[in-house]
């Protein structure tokens, strides 16, 4: 125990995790045991209080000692750190003993910019009788408001830590939300209040938070539908438009990246179940609860349990399905650059064709155009008073001397851009 309790939240996360002192609070609910029993005198046999720092916490965590403790934490929002600070949380854990899977529980809801581990199922216990100990993170879809006229899944978290101790039938928990539009003490109360199991309040929690899982698929599905829909519906012989295509797979993507976290979510629903089977079993076993109350709770579980496995069935399936239709965009893309570029490849051979004849017409009529243009410049003269022979003209040398060096110069102009290009392509060559 004295090990567990050197173990803290890395530095680099303190500021991640927990507000400065403050800023913090935590609000306390403590239920007296007739608030398990009658429903109707809750109010009166329950109380609620916000703690605002250390030394009020442990005046309040040892003024008393209820049937029922729930201390209530919450980020300011999904992605900001908890509103309470490490030196309170730290606090409340020494008072309780609690184990290291709470401090675990809450490094889960530290500050981010992106969505990570989202899909990183929390699921530890301790079970040293008479005292058992569960803390773990409830992964459920919840609507947001983007805009006036548009709304969109995301997923939220809520972390559950209980400290039950079978010996002095006391049981305290932590709740850990996601924001705080998610804290209303009388539903704490109802939740909380009335267990005649003392797991039961893990059954309301998942049953509240599971059925949004069928509406966030059913949603994703009807996106996946649309999108399809029209990749099915590509002719190949057409021209295909290849920015309308990319959004098409673009938007595949995306679906299947908002159904591929369900999986691992879904895995680690039923790590939660397992332990709380378990649990109920030794409670049952130990006479603390009834049979009766027992089958209940196990009833339950099924319950739960046959919900999970029908909505991982259905992830499963959807993406496969999103994985199939990815696969005939991305070929039906592949096909038709294929087509394009045969298309080019034959267009290229009917302009090299069309190329070498007027190449071999050029070098028909070369020589003779040569032959005309040189004789036709004037340096070349038909003496017709001694009988037409040839005269050259003594300036002939000129058309050399310009001829020549031009032809040099080009020649080595030509060398000399070949040579460059060669170098800049070894030098920006990776290999």
């Amino acid at each position: 125990m004295q090990l567990q309790k050197q173990r803290r939240v890395p530095r680099h996360l303190v500021s991640d995790v927990f507000v400065d002192n403050g800023r913090s609070y935590i609000d306390m609910i403590e239920l007296n045991d007739g608030a398990s029993i009658d429903p109707e005198k809750a109010t009166n046999l329950s109380r609620t209080r916000r703690v605002v720092d250390v030394e009020d916490l442990k005046d309040q965590l040892s003024a008393s000692n209820p049937a029922v403790r729930v201390a209530a934490i919450s980020q300011k929002y999904s992605w900001s750190p908890l509103q309470i600070s490490e030196e309170m949380f730290e606090s409340f854990m020494d008072h309780v003993e609690a184990f290291d899977g709470l401090r675990d529980t809450a490094i889960s809801f530290r500050s981010r910019t992106t969505d990570l581990e989202q899909a990183l199922p929390i699921c530890t216990w301790r079970d040293q009788s008479p005292i058992r100990e569960l803390s773990y993170i409830i992964k459920y879809a919840e609507t947001k408001v983007c805009d006036a006229e548009k709304t969109d899944w995301v997923i939220r978290q809520i972390g559950m830590y209980q400290h039950f101790n079978s010996k002095t039938r006391s049981t305290v928990w932590m709740v850990i939300l996601p924001n705080q539009e998610s804290y209303c003490p009388d539903t704490m109360c109802n939740i909380f209040g009335l267990v005649k199991h003392p797991l039961c309040p893990h059954i309301d929690n998942l049953f509240n938070h599971l059925d949004n899982w069928r509406w966030y698929m059913a949603d994703h599905e009807q996106r996946f539908q649309d999108l399809a829909e029209s990749v099915m519906n590509v002719e190949i012989e057409e021209t295909l438009d290849f920015v309308a295509m990319y959004d098409q797979l673009s938007g595949l993507r995306y679906v299947q990246s908002r159904i591929a976290p369900l999986i691992p979510i879904f895995a680690g629903y039923h790590q939660i179940l397992q332990r709380l089977r378990i649990f109920n079993e030794q409670l049952l076993a130990s006479g603390y609860v009834v049979k009766d109350d027992s089958h209940s709770f196990t009833s339950s579980l099924e319950d739960i349990t046959s919900k999970v496995q029908s909505f991982e069935v259905n992830a499963q399936f959807l993406l496969s399905r999103v994985a199939h239709t990815i696969q005939m965009a991305s070929d039906t893309i592949t096909l038709k650059s294929q087509n394009n570029t045969e298309d080019m490849s034959n267009n290229m051979l009917k302009d090299s064709l069309a190329m070498r004849i007027i190449t071999l017409v050029t070098l028909v009529f070369l020589p003779g155009t040569f032959v005309s243009g040189f004789f036709g410049m004037g340096f070349f003269t038909i003496d017709s008073d001694d009988g037409g022979k040839w005269v050259i003209s003594p300036q002939l040398w000129v058309y050399f001397a310009a001829a020549i060096p031009v032809t040099a110069l080009t020649l080595a102009f030509w060398r000399w851009r070949n040579r460059r290009a060669k170098a800049k392509r070894f030098s920006s060559s990776p290999v």
